[in-house]
């Protein structure tokens, strides 16, 4: 009968550490996806707005006149 490896301390660590491991991976992806999901706040919104209407050549209300 084939002798089984004994379970040595190094093994047990190194199984304890691919846990944490995939835990911490889980962990990181449910917060990634809960942040992804958030709305963008308003005041971003308006700013990517006004950012696009300089590319497109168009001044927006409250800009400052280019002389």
């Amino acid at each position: 009968m084939a002798r089984q490896p004994e379970d040595t301390g190094a093994q047990r660590a190194s199984d304890a550490q691919a846990d944490i491991g995939e835990d911490v991976a889980r962990q990181l992806k449910a917060l990634y996806d809960s942040v992804e999901a958030e709305p963008l706040p308003s005041l971003f919104l308006d700013l990517l707005e006004r950012l696009d209407a300089v590319e497109d050549g168009h001044r927006f209300p409250g800009a400052p006149e280019q002389g």
